[in-house]
This record gives C-alpha cells, sequence and structure tokens, in this order.
C-alpha cells in the first residue's frame, strides 16, 4: 500500500471535544449526555490499537480501508459536535446579552427545541452506530496497544486547512485538499478543502461536479485576480453547509447573502476587498463560532451590522468602514477579541469610549485614519495589550489635555489604569505628536521591547522615555525613518 493514512490526531481531537461539551446545560437540557459518554468509551476503545493500525496499514489494504472508514465517521461526529457547539453558544448569547428584541430572538433562533433535539439525536444514534461496527472490526484484526511516546514541543498556531500541493506521499489526504481549474471535471465525495486557481471555474457559480463534495470545509483562491462573483457566493452558502473557512476578498459581487447566517460552523469568514459592499446583512451575527472576520478595503461600507456584539468568539477582525465614530455597544463588547485592526477609515473621527472593555485584547492597530481625532481614555485599560500602531494618522492627538494627566496617575495608583504588557510601540506619520503623553510613558515602562517612531516632523523630545528602564530590547527612532531598529508587525523576536 502505498499511502499512509493518519487518524490518531482526530480520534484525539474528538475525545479532546467530548470531555467539556458532555456537562454543557445544552447536552443536559437535550438528555443526550448518556449517548455522548457511550461514545466516548467507544472511541477510548478505538483509540487503543489505532496506532498499531497506522502500522499495519502499509502491508495490509483492509486495515487502510478501516481506517478511511474511521477517518469520514470522525469527520462527521466532529460537524455533529460543532453543531451542539454552536447551539450552546447561541443561548449563550440569549443568556449573556439579558433582555433581547423578539426580532433579533427570531433572527437568532434555529428551530424548535423538540425538533433540534430530534434532529440532533437521529444524528448521534447514526453515528454511535457507525462508530460500533467499525469498532468491531477493530477486534477482528487484533491491534495491539501501542503507547505512543510524546516529546513536548512548541508548536506555532495553525489552521485546519492546508494547500494540496504542499501535502507529499500523502496520496488519500490529497483527495480531501482538491484544486479546481479548467481541467477539472469531477473531485472526490471526500473533499473538505478546495482551492480555486482559475477566474473562469467561478464566473457562473459553483461548477456541477462539485454538488457531491457536501461535506466541503475550505473554499479558499490562492492565487491574486480571482473574483468571486454573486451567484458563485450564493451557491457556496446552499450548497456547502458545514464550511469553516470561507476567503472571499476581493470579490466583484455586491450585496451579500442573508444566508450567510446559516453558516453556523464558519470560523473565518473574509471580505476584504470587496470595494463594492455597502451594508452586511444583520444576519452574519449568528455565526456564533466566527472567530475571525476580516472587512479591510471594504472602502464603501457604510456600517457595521448592528448586532456585531453577538460574535462572542470572534478573536480577531479588520476592518475598514465610512463611519464617523464607532457605535456604542458594539465592538467593545466583544470579550474574546485578540487583535483589532481598524484601516484606512477615512471620515472615522472617534473610536468607541468603552474600548477598554476588551481585556483579551493583544493587538490593536489604526492606520490611514486622517480625520480620527483622539483615542478614548479607556485604552489605557487594555490589560492583555501588547502590541500598538498608530500610522497615518494626520489630526490624531495623543495628550488628552489638561488635568488628564494627574487623573490618569491617580487611576494607576488604584490599580485602574492597567496596560502592562505592552511589547511594540510603533508610531509613524503622526504630525500632531510632540511629545509622547505621559499615559503611554507609563504604559510602556519596564515591558517595552520595541520602539519604532517615523515620519513625526514635530516630535520634541524623548529624553523621559529614552531611560534604560523602559526600554528592556530594541529602540529605534528617526524622524525621517528607522536607523536602528529591526521590525516585524505584529509579531516580534530577538534583539536589535
Amino acid at each position: 500500500m502505498d499511502t499512509y493514512i493518519l487518524v490518531s490526531p482526530i480520534v484525539d481531537l474528538l475525545l479532546g471535544k467530548l470531555g467539556p461539551l458532555a456537562y454543557q446545560p445544552v447536552f443536559l437540557m437535550y438528555g443526550v449526555e448518556k449517548d455522548l459518554e457511550k461514545l466516548k468509551t467507544t472511541l477510548n476503545t478505538i483509540k487503543k490499537g489505532l496506532l498499531d493500525a497506522e502500522k499495519q496499514q502499509l502491508h495490509n489494504s483492509q486495515v487502510g480501508d478501516w481506517l478511511e472508514e474511521l477517518k469520514d465517521v470522525c469527520y462527521d461526529a466532529e460537524d455533529v459536535f460543532d453543531e451542539f457547539q454552536a447551539e450552546a453558544l447561541r443561548r449563550q448569547v440569549l443568556a449573556e446579552r439579558g433582555s433581547i428584541p423578539k426580532k433579533v430572538y427570531n433572527a437568532l433562533s434555529w428551530p424548535t427545541s423538540l425538533a433540534f433535539r430530534f434532529n440532533i439525536g437521529h444524528k448521534i444514534k447514526e453515528i454511535r452506530e457507525r462508530l460500533d461496527e467499525i469498532a468491531s472490526n477493530h477486534t477482528r484484526f487484533g491491534f495491539m496497544n501501542i503507547v505512543e511516546t510524546r516529546i513536548n514541543v512548541r508548536r506555532w498556531e495553525t489552521h485546519s486547512f492546508e494547500v494540496a500541493s504542499e501535502i507529499i506521499g500523502r496520496e488519500k489526504d490529497k483527495e480531501e485538499c482538491g484544486t479546481v481549474d479548467s481541467h477539472s471535471h469531477s473531485i472526490s465525495k471526500r473533499a473538505r478543502h478546495l482551492s480555486f486557481v482559475e477566474d473562469n471555474m467561478i464566473r457562473d457559480g459553483v461548477p456541477s461536479f462539485l454538488s457531491d463534495a457536501c461535506r466541503l470545509r475550505t473554499i479558499c483562491f490562492p492565487f491574486s485576480g480571482m473574483t468571486p462573483t454573486q451567484s458563485f457566493v450564493e451557491s457556496c452558502i446552499s450548497m456547502f453547509p458545514f464550511l469553516r473557512y470561507l476567503d472571499l476578498s476581493f470579490g466583484s459581487f455586491v450585496l451579500v447573502p442573508k444566508k450567510l447566517g446559516n453558516l453556523r460552523h464558519l470560523r473565518y469568514l473574509n471580505l476584504g476587498g470587496n470595494g463594492k459592499i455597502k451594508k452586511l446583512p444583520n444576519s452574519i451575527c449568528k455565526l456564533q463560532s466566527l472567530q475571525t472576520l476580516a472587512l479591510e478595503g471594504c472602502e464603501e461600507l457604510q456600517e457595521l451590522p448592528r448586532d456585531i456584539r453577538y460574535l462572542i468568539s470572534l478573536r480577531f477582525l479588520w476592518l475598514t468602514t465610512n463611519q464617523t465614530y464607532l457605535p456604542h455597544n458594539g465592538i467593545e463588547r466583544l470579550n474574546s477579541l485578540r487583535s483589532l485592526y481598524i484601516k484606512s477609515c477615512i471620515n472615522l473621527e472617534y473610536l468607541v469610549e468603552d474600548i477598554g472593555n476588551l481585556k483579551a485584547l493583544r493587538v490593536l492597530g489604526i492606520v490611514g485614519c486622517p480625520n480620527l481625532v483622539s483615542l478614548p481614555s479607556s485604552i489605557q485599560c487594555l490589560s492583555s495589550l501588547e502590541n500598538l500602531e498608530l500610522t497615518d494618522c494626520e489630526k490624531l492627538n495623543l495628550d488628552w489635555g489638561m488635568g488628564m494627566e494627574e487623573e490618569d496617575v491617580h487611576q494607576d495608583l488604584n490599580g485602574t489604569s492597567s496596560i502592562k504588557r505592552l511589547r511594540l510601540l510603533y508610531l509613524s506619520e503622526l504630525p500632531q505628536l510632540v511629545e509622547l503623553p505621559q499615559w503611554l510613558r507609563r504604559c510602556s515602562a519596564n515591558t517595552l521591547q520595541w520602539l519604532i517612531i517615523k515620519e513625526c516632523p514635530n516630535l520634541l523630545a524623548l529624553h523621559r522615555l529614552t531611560t534604560k528602564s523602559q526600554i528592556t530590547s530594541s529602540f529605534g527612532l528617526s524622524r525621517s525613518g528607522i536607523s536602528a531598529a529591526r521590525y516585524a508587525w505584529p509579531h516580534y523576536s530577538g534583539k536589535n
């Protein structure tokens, strides 16, 4: 057998999900906790011989077929678990946000609880029956229980999608990661991740031969110049309900379909560079599993969805908007947000005042906002902030005025001013910057590793900041450029 099927990581992933899921209130309410426990027991039984099975497949094709079947069931089980998780997140939104108008509740709601319970119960029963059959074959093969030796190494954050051309020597995995071009006439039913590499393949919607790939999880366009059309977007939403990753950047469509909110499994959505989009449907706020939302370069976008606060899993947000200010009760309620990048908002004058509520925010970038006047004072309450970039903001004044500095000192003494992790400070093209304000100097004390200031022609004094106690790693300053520091946004490493 010239292929190698790796299943043990997928089984480990499922067991990891089953643990916390089984005890969430939503599962107890639907009375499926016993079924989940049985699934967990069966998976643990199968896991005992998996390492031996993955070795035996090299000289036993029947074992390879058994592993392939197990892999398919595991993927289907993950879809069911994620559906459960989406329901739990939906209920969390309804509980944490208090009283919600009936119209919004209806927008968030799925079919009635009874219908959902029946549907999900049927799916779990089917998964159990398939796993039980696989477990019986597991006994027939007589796999040995091999204890895996693990080496603890640091892993960089990865995604659940891969480029097919980068998968070498794993033909079965290549079935899951396909490329669609003018030579494509069919696709494996096991396809999970697709890359479209020719524009003519998406011009009239999704090609008909992809109709069997109903379990698709990833759609992306690896090459520039690809422009998803309106019909393609609508077809994707209706044909592929299990999508996790959807890259529709630099498309030619004007309207974002309301049915986008039906993709309850979606984790990553990129609408960046769609210069014709003026409005996003509020249904996008039904995507409680969404972790990344890219709206950068949507230059005609008039406003953010009014219920964006319901995206409670959102970690990364890049946005461009025509709004004059970011409305209250919006992004400052995104408690899971790690990275916020605001770019090319030419009309933006003010950020939301309560931005300091984003206690998990690590990266904040504000670039190309020429009319932004000031930052809210609550920005100094971003307790997890590590990287701050302010670039090309012509009117931005970082000094909040007389009396505010004394108030800041008082707050700091009482422990309410809590930026204490700032490591990278990047200031560029800020003509209003004359001196670093006290709040910013205090926030960077003892932790700052990278200081980069460029194209700030009116900057007069830095002597209060350039002390040994405050610059702990690298330091680069120039009114017209950077001469003494290396810089990589948003990551940094090493010393200059």
